[in-house]
């Protein structure tokens, strides 16, 4: 599996859902807002390998999009092309 970046992961809008709804759940236990930030952190580190485990096509569309979006702003640039 390639390796994905954080911020690849904050791109998809199923796993800011996952950790908006952890946020909310560790939010209740703690008695006040954890904040984005932390949330985003701690499901990352604990729960983003399993997520990903159970979604596998997930993983691989994130490296995808990601590889799309590069060779797009690429090819705008002008400095590589296909034709």
């Amino acid at each position: 599996m390639a390796s994905i970046t954080r911020s690849e992961l904050l791109k998809d809008k199923d796993i800011l859902n996952e950790i908006n709804r952890y946020k909310w759940i560790e939010s209740e236990k703690a008695g006040s807002d954890i904040g984005f930030e932390r949330a985003s952190r701690e499901w990352i580190n604990i729960h983003s390998k399993q997520y990903l485990t159970q979604h596998p096509g997930k993983s691989t569309g994130l490296w995808i999009k990601s590889f799309l979006d590069l060779s797009g702003a690429i090819s705008s640039s002008g400095r590589a092309s296909d034709s």
